[in-house]
């Protein structure tokens, strides 16, 4: 064997050993690593324990903390206080797209006011009928908003509690 017989052989072997390195290299970066971010407390400006999270049809964030409610709009975190200082625990987005809002002692519903900005309009809180107890649960039942407290279980119909 002379060596211009070897050197196709050895172009051949060199260029396939490319060519798997190229593939393997392009199958390695295909795979990534996917989009997430985790914030922290100094970043959204609000307690670091957080119970509850709830995404919107405009793809709006809602965290339920400590402090009161957090909103992220995909470019800046907000945070809603409940009137007094009451922690928000349980998020429910009902069939129309309005967001409920339940916590210690606090329970309503997110609206903006006149001028856009996210408020929270409470239907029961301590300040306005008294004690509820710790909000566990929201959900809808034959269009009939219903929640369930440490003390007991009520329906919102009308913006009125049962």
């Amino acid at each position: 064997m002379t060596t211009q017989a070897l050197n196709p052989m050895k172009r051949r072997y060199c260029c396939l050993i490319a060519l798997l390195l190229i593939t393997a290299t392009e199958l390695i970066a295909a795979v990534g690593h996917p989009f997430f971010v985790n914030f922290s407390p100094a970043t959204y400006g609000a307690h670091n324990r957080n119970f509850d999270i709830l995404s919107d049809r405009q793809g709006r964030v809602s965290v339920a903390n400590f402090e009161g409610l957090l909103c992220y709009d995909q470019s800046e975190w907000h945070v809603v206080h409940a009137p007094g200082i009451f922690r928000i625990t349980r998020l429910y987005q009902d069939k129309k797209g309005r967001i409920w809002v339940g916590g210690f002692n606090v329970f309503g519903y997110l609206m903006h006011n006149e001028r856009g900005e996210l408020t929270l309009k409470t239907v029961f809180s301590k300040d306005s009928k008294g004690f509820i107890g710790e909000v566990t649960d929201i959900r809808e039942e034959q269009g009939k908003i219903c929640i369930e407290t440490s003390i007991g279980t009520a329906g919102l119909e009308d913006h009125s509690m049962d």
